[in-house]
Order: C-alpha cells, then structure tokens, then sequence
C-alpha cells in the first residue's frame, strides 16, 4: 500500500514554467507563418470582387457599347469581407483598369498590397505591388494573383 509521501503530486512550479516556455517559443515561431497564410487566403476576396467588376464591366459594355465609370456600374466601393478598396481608375471605350487596394490589416500584406487588373483592347493584365505602381516582378505577380 503506497505512502501519501510516495503519491504523485502533479506539476511542480518547475514542471510548470518549462511548459509555458516551450509554449511560448513554439508560439512565436508559428505567428508568421500562420499570418502570411490569413494575408494569403484574404487575398481572395480582392480576386473575387476584381472579377465581380471585369464581369460588371462586360456586361455594361454588351448594353452601352463602351466601358463604365465607377459610378455607373453602381457596385460596391469595398470588397465582400472588406479587406480591399476597389476603384475603376479609367474606363475608355477599348479597356479599363480595375484596382483593388488593401485596407485594415490586410495593408500588412505588403508584396500584394495593391492588385490591379487592366483590360486594353481584350488583352487582360493582372498587375500586383506594395504601392500604386504596382510594378512587382513576373513571379510575385504570380504570387499575389496565384496565376
């Protein structure tokens, strides 16, 4: 029959302060990652309402003749969750220039902050980048746009 000193008492302090640090330490290594990936997956609402606008557009085209201004098109100015400001820049009667910009915290998605998607003639441009140039390169264009 075991003693009460022999009985096992659970966590000591010890026990306990070393678990809150491996804890910690695996937190902090999974926060940027983890991030990234919500940066990521929100991009999608961008992509989304872009497409929502570029079929807006065709439509309004099939009924007018040309491209429409922002207004015209009477569609929302933010995207469906609202992580992006969406703009038609310029509308002429060959193409158009779609820009969605990110807003909220959806700015620290810096390498895609801006997506633009571009209509001249029927030849479609997807562009990307932290500001509006968006002038990223070939392969983080690709990134931003999963293309």
């Amino acid at each position: 029959m075991p003693t009460p000193a022999s009985r096992c008492r659970g966590f000591t302090l010890t026990d306990l302060v070393i678990s809150v640090a491996i804890v910690g330490t695996l937190a902090t290594l999974a926060l940027p990652t983890t991030v990234g990936h919500l940066l990521q997956a929100r991009r999608v609402d961008a992509l989304t309402a872009l497409f929502q606008l570029q079929h807006a557009q065709e439509r309004w085209r099939l009924s007018h003749g040309d491209y429409a201004q922002g207004p015209q098109l009477a569609l929302p100015t933010v995207s469906p969750q609202g992580h992006y400001e969406l703009q038609v820049l310029q509308a002429t009667p060959l193409g158009y220039t779609l820009v969605a910009a990110a807003r909220g915290l959806q700015q620290r998605d810096a390498a895609c902050r801006v997506l633009r998607l571009e209509v001249n003639g029927g030849v479609v441009r997807h562009a990307s980048g932290p500001d509006a140039a968006a002038a990223n390169g070939d392969a983080a264009n690709r990134r931003c746009w999963r293309l």
